[in-house]
Order: C-alpha cells, then sequence, then structure tokens
C-alpha cells in the first residue's frame, strides 16, 4: 500500500512504478477498500466521480487521504504508549543482503563563473551598456 503521492514533486508515480518493479497490478486513487477472499474490491476517485474495481491478491494500492480519518489520541493513550516495551532488532539477525547498493563515485562542487562589469550611471554608461548587450546577443 502506497499513499497517492509523494510530497516532493507530487508526480503520483511511486505506487505503479514500484507495483512494475514488483511486476504485481495496481490500483491508484482508492478512497475505500475491502478484501473478499483472495480479491480486493476498492472505490476508485476519478475525474468523473468512483469507479469499483476488483483484483486478485497480490497487487499494490495507492490510496488518496479521504481513505482514513486520524484518531487524535486522548491524555491515557498518550501515557499508555510511553509503557509501552520497545523492540530493538539487530541488523544480523535480520534474512537478506543488506550491504549498500550506492556508491559515490566522485563528488564535485558547482561553480559559479560571473561576468561583472560595472557602468556609470550617466549617459555614456548607458550607451555602453546597451552596446554591450548587442554584442552580447541580449538586445
Amino acid at each position: 500500500m502506497c499513499g497517492e503521492g509523494s510530497a516532493d514533486l507530487y508526480a503520483q508515480q511511486v505506487g505503479p512504478r514500484l507495483a512494475d518493479k514488483l511486476g504485481i497490478p495496481c490500483i491508484c486513487y482508492v478512497q475505500k477498500i475491502e478484501i473478499q477472499g483472495n480479491t480486493v474490491v476498492a472505490e476508485r476517485k476519478t475525474d468523473e466521480g468512483a469507479e469499483l474495481v476488483s483484483c486478485p491478491l497480490p497487487l499494490l494500492v495507492s490510496v488518496v487521504p479521504d481513505i482514513n480519518t486520524p484518531r487524535i489520541p486522548g491524555l491515557r493513550d498518550t501515557l499508555a504508549a510511553g509503557k509501552k516495551p520497545v523492540v530493538y532488532i539487530e541488523k544480523s539477525e535480520l534474512n537478506g543482503d543488506y550491504s549498500p547498493r550506492l556508491q559515490t563515485i566522485n563528488a564535485r562542487a558547482s561553480s559559479i563563473r560571473r561576468n561583472v562589469r560595472k557602468f556609470s550611471p550617466d549617459l555614456s554608461g548607458i550607451k555602453e551598456f546597451v552596446a554591450e548587450m548587442k554584442k552580447l546577443g541580449i538586445v
């Protein structure tokens, strides 16, 4: 399950691209979801309204924010959460290869080249400025 879009560009590509990489179907813009046996029945938000879609598991679902109404915890819930045990899992306890997948080969700082030239504020300076702009093809 994924959100509808990412916080950076909101391009709505995470769900469909992840489903493609996993080789499973994807249902996007889901606002209601129900599992019936081995099938997911989802209500999608579309420009024309809503449509009902069903698809067998496994699949990826990207949901719109309307799917959930967050519950604000009360004081008792907040205090109880502080007493819950924290479970620590070491990397060695997990199965799989977790070696780094990215490698930095080179890093360079950006550079800014500026062509700074001062012109006098009188008529001759303005003429010189216009001539320079014509020479550079700006005007």
